[in-house]
Formats: structure tokens, C-alpha cells, sequence
């Protein structure tokens, strides 16, 4: 692997820790999810298995834990509010989980640099 190679993996592995900080026992597939939901608000469990090529039940399971505050029992990071019918939930990022988004966005920035 070439140095430059090496650093940007370096850094890459720096943002997931930044991601982890909330959660030390985060799976990287709850981090992607997260992602997800932070990039589009509202998503449906259905939509968000769909986005990540994961299973209904792998995502219903990743949002209960990042609804609840992770494995640690931190704060929430996602919410359900009504969705576009009373049949379906939309996934929201609460206070935390934006605050969460605003770090990992300012980690990305560092990484450009």
C-alpha cells in the first residue's frame, strides 16, 4: 500500500472511531444505517433495508438499538414519527443524532484536507 494510500485509511479509521465515541460497540452496519438515515430523513424501515441492501428484520433491529442509545445505553440517536400514512413509520435523527451528523461531517472535512 502506497503512504498516501495508508494515511487516508488511517483517516477513514479515525472517522469511524469518531462515529464509535457515541457507542464503543457500534457495528459498522448500525453506522451505515445511521448514515442512511441521516442523509434521508423520513426513510421507512422497508425504504432504509432497501438503501443498505440489508434485511427488514437487520434494520428494524439497528434502528430499535439506535433508537434506545446503543449497546453503551447513551442517548437516543433516531426517532420514528408518523410517516406518510398511519401505516408507516419515518426514522428521524433526534438532538444527539445531529449532533452526531455535524461531527462526522466536520471528521469528512479534516479528511479533504
Amino acid at each position: 500500500m502506497q503512504q498516501q494510500d495508508r494515511i487516508r485509511v488511517n483517516q477513514l479509521i479515525q472517522l469511524l472511531d469518531d462515529l464509535k465515541a457515541t457507542d464503543p460497540h457500534m457495528p459498522v452496519t448500525r453506522v451505515a444505517l445511521f448514515l442512511h438515515i441521516a442523509a434521508t430523513p423520513g426513510l421507512a424501515v422497508t425504504q432504509l433495508a432497501k438503501a443498505s441492501e440489508t434485511t427488514i428484520a437487520s434494520a428494524s433491529r439497528h434502528v430499535k438499538a439506535l433508537g434506545l442509545g446503543g449497546t453503551s445505553g447513551g442517548p437516543p440517536l433516531v426517532v420514528t414519527g408518523y410517516g406518510k400514512d398511519a401505516r408507516t413509520k419515518a426514522l428521524l435523527l433526534t438532538e444527539e443524532g445531529r449532533r452526531m451528523v455535524n461531527r462526522v461531517t466536520e471528521a469528512l472535512g479534516r479528511l479533504r484536507s
